[in-house]
């Protein structure tokens, strides 16, 4: 949406020469280069000779726009005044915009007619409410705020004639542009909006404040430091950081909408309670060398027995997942929904009709995954999509140090989404090109690199130099205080691929990458008040991960490739098996986060059979979450797969892997998985030569005399057999077993796979294998 507000201020001009003399600072913006532009077919520019006097020859039936770059004096003044004539009368209806465009293409101004005039002292507002008040916005809803002074790229003037323009000429002399001096800064909170006096367990609470305090960079620490001291129901305290935070405008309904600044930016807290009763929260801290208390606010939270509480390691079982206040196993159901656009789906998949929708493509897919059961996505905060720090190559970026407020109100949208449809993310810091010159290279493009002004020659050094380390915990800092209440937050991933770091495929071993993780690790488990999940990443397969990393304790669980070289769906299956088994090894929760072939793919034929493959062995083989698909906009284009989810998100609702010991083998032409516990016998089997065909035209064989083997003491069991597309049960028996005798349980009828619960009546209990 497109808006313009035009202010005409001729009442409430104020004349420089009405200024002290000691406020004056002579010249301003008037030596520096000037320019005029043009639109025509493209935008045109031109400098302007200023040697002598800046003169701007005004073609009244032409653009008429004339304006320096980098206006950085201005931030140093409350106001500027321009002292403009001309030798004769403008033509009626004349009028002049004082124009400013800010790093983010923003554009503000003021209104002037000119009237009957030859001279004119004009005077504008830089700083304070008067400055917000005045100036006017056009294609856009942010007003002048405390740093758009300091965040100018351009400063002109603008002249127009409203109505039909003479074809005529005129030349207007700038004969100063000069700046007062500012005043002392008043330093007020204004505009506290505390969150609701009541809310339920497991909700956020957010409080917002605007500051007037002096402040070049909101997003240093070291410069705005401010903390809320949270007093829970039972008189403990915990810690959550205040965060900078500019507002937007965003129609939901319109393919690949972009946002729109909008509203004054301000500071915000948020905090999720874990507990039921009356919380006290108090928050200090400094902007610069002032002190800062604001008035203590307090809301009381209520009961909620459906909350669940945040993800964490299981205390009974290694290798799972569990609720902080919920008992029992959580597997996740998940799909890598990285970014809303893949250059190498494209090349791996050149039919495709995918178009780019961007951030609304997110609320549609979480409302369709809930219907499905997928409950978790991986998104990336990758250059092209949601990095906070990158080059200014789109709106908001603004380089090292500087996070992107774009960036992060599209974060808080995907978040808000989630929250919405229950759905919980990975969420990556780094992926692996940034800091890589071999391997999917952004190092060129980087704000780390001294090419780009960045403090390095080489993407290694962000592991070890001691002032980026000290950046990187600020930009944690960052991320903890916006995002780190959500129970949406599975885990903070701190890098994907970071064997493909660094200057060649074996420098991820260097010890500089196990400390770089000991010491992010352990400021995440420092600084989070919900103490997430933090992981990181390797590529490929379980053989490519150095242990002095995995073995951390600052890790919870592992993330993983399952990629293969050449073809095949069955080399899926196979990693995925032995995935599992190195996980026992380590004795960490281990997810594959990406699996889909090779790394680009394979043939459509193994890449839809072992998409159902991956699924269901990843649950057999006791990952700690269902793995990852990689192609998730085939999911889209092969909407067949998404029925799989289905399948597989039923059959595990309910069920607790805690203890269970996993097994596999091959009975001839059926591959066999089986998951045992004393309480419950959970089996898979499939036809390894439908799914290991290639084939999508690929007839399956009905087998009808299929009969499993089993070692299960003598007793009475329930027995179900599930449908793995539907997740449907098929059949339901009990049935007798007799373990001195040669018992076998026969399989109903069945094409491509099948699945079995098998529980023990009465006192029965399941052996050990």
């Amino acid at each position: 949406m497109i808006r313009a507000f035009l202010f005409i201020l001729a009442s409430s001009i104020i004349l420089l020469s009405d200024l002290p003399a000691s406020e004056l600072k002579q010249p301003l913006l008037r030596d520096g280069a000037w320019y005029q532009r043009w639109y025509l077919n493209k935008v045109a520019e031109q400098q302007l000779n200023t040697k002598d006097q800046l003169q701007l020859l005004c073609k009244w039936t032409g653009q008429n726009e004339f304006f320096t770059h980098d206006p950085q004096g201005l931030s140093e003044h409350d106001q500027v005044t321009v002292n403009l004539q001309t030798d004769s009368l403008p033509p009626a209806g004349s009028v002049l915009y004082i124009f400013t465009k800010d790093w983010d293409n923003l554009w503000r101004q003021l209104r002037f007619e000119l009237g009957q005039a030859t001279e004119w002292q004009l005077t504008v507002p830089l700083a304070g409410p008067d400055a917000a008040l005045h100036w006017g916005v056009v294609g856009h809803q942010r007003p002048w705020h405390q740093l758009a002074a300091s965040q100018l790229i351009e400063f002109g003037l603008k002249f127009d004639v409203e109505g039909t323009p003479p074809e005529s000429e005129q030349t207007f002399t700038v004969v100063s542009i000069t700046g007062s001096s500012p005043k002392p800064p008043v330093c007020e909170v204004r505009n506290i909006l505390p969150g609701p006096d009541l809310l339920p367990v497991g909700e956020k609470y957010e409080l917002s404040f605007q500051l007037t305090h002096p402040y070049s960079n909101p997003f240093d620490t070291r410069e705005v430091d401010l903390m809320a001291e949270v007093t829970r129901p039972d008189g403990t305290q915990t810690q959550a950081r205040v965060f900078y935070h500019e507002p937007f405008a965003f129609d939901e309904q319109r393919f690949h909408a972009d946002l729109e600044p909008a509203g004054t930016p301000d500071f915000r807290l948020r905090y999720t309670p874990t507990q039921a009763g009356l919380h006290r929260i108090a928050v200090r801290g400094h902007v610069g060398d002032r002190t800062i208390a604001l008035p203590s606010q307090t809301f009381q939270a209520t009961p909620a027995p459906d909350f669940r509480g945040f993800l964490q390691r299981s205390t009974d079982d290694p290798l799972l997942l569990t609720w902080s206040q919920k008992d029992g196993e959580h597997c996740p159901v998940g799909v890598n929904v990285r970014s809303p656009y893949d250059n190498r789906y494209r090349d791996s998949f050149p039919y495709t009709a995918w178009e780019d929708e961007g951030l609304t493509m997110y609320k549609r897919l979480f409302e369709r995954y809930a219907a499905l059961g997928i409950d978790t996505v991986e998104l990336w905060m990758s250059p092209w999509w949601l990095a906070l720090e990158w080059i200014p190559d789109a709106p908001g970026n603004h380089g090292l140090g500087y996070y992107s407020p774009w960036r992060a109100w599209k974060l808080d949208r995907i978040f808000e989404w989630a929250e919405e449809y229950d759905i919980d993310i990975i969420l990556l810091i780094h992926n692996h090109g940034k800091f890589s010159t071999w391997c999917d290279s952004d190092w060129a493009r980087s704000p780390w690199n001294a090419k780009n002004g960045g403090p390095h020659d080489s993407p290694t050094r962000f592991f070890y130099d001691e002032e980026t380390v000290a950046s990187t915990k600020r930009m944690l800092d960052y991320l903890v205080a916006r995002w780190g209440y959500s129970p949406r937050l599975m885990s903070w991933k701190l890098f994907s691929e970071i064997d493909l770091t660094g200057k060649d495929r074996q420098w991820y071993k260097h010890p500089h990458m196990a400390t770089w993780h000991k010491t992010m690790g352990a400021y995440l488990k420092e600084i989070d008040p919900n103490k997430h999940l933090v992981s990181t990443h390797w590529s490929t397969s379980y053989q490519w991960v150095n242990r002095d990393v995995a073995g951390l304790k600052e890790l919870d669980i592992v993330l993983l490739d399952a990629y293969y070289q050449g073809s095949g769906a069955n080399k899926l299956y196979v990693t995925v098996q032995k995935t599992g088994e190195f996980a026992l090894d380590i004795e960490k929760p281990c997810v594959i986060t990406e699996f889909g072939g090779n790394p680009y793919g394979d043939t459509m034929g193994h890449i839809v059979h072992q998409h159902h493959l991956g699924l269901w062995s990843g649950y057999f083989h006791k990952m700690a979450s269902i793995p990852f698909f990689w192609w998730f906009t085939l999911l889209e284009e092969h909407p067949g797969l998404y029925s799989r989810y289905r399948g597989i998100a039923r059959f595990i609702d309910n069920e607790d892997r805690t203890g269970a010991e996993f097994h596999s083998t091959v009975l001839g032409q059926l591959g066999y998985c089986e998951l045992r516990t004393p309480g419950r016998l959970l089996l898979w089997i499939f036809d390894r030569k439908y799914y290991y065909s290639g084939r999508l035209d690929a007839t399956p064989e009905v087998h009808d005399e299929a009969q499993i083997q089993l070692e299960l003491d003598s007793g009475r069991y329930h027995v179900e057999f599930w449908d793995p597309t539907s997740g449907d049960i098929l059949i339901t028996r009990e049935v007798q077993w007799d373990s001195g005798a040669k018992n076998s349980l026969p399989l109903p009828a069945f094409e491509r796979d099948i699945a079995v619960k098998l529980s023990p009546l009465g006192q029965t209990e399941l052996r050990e294998r």
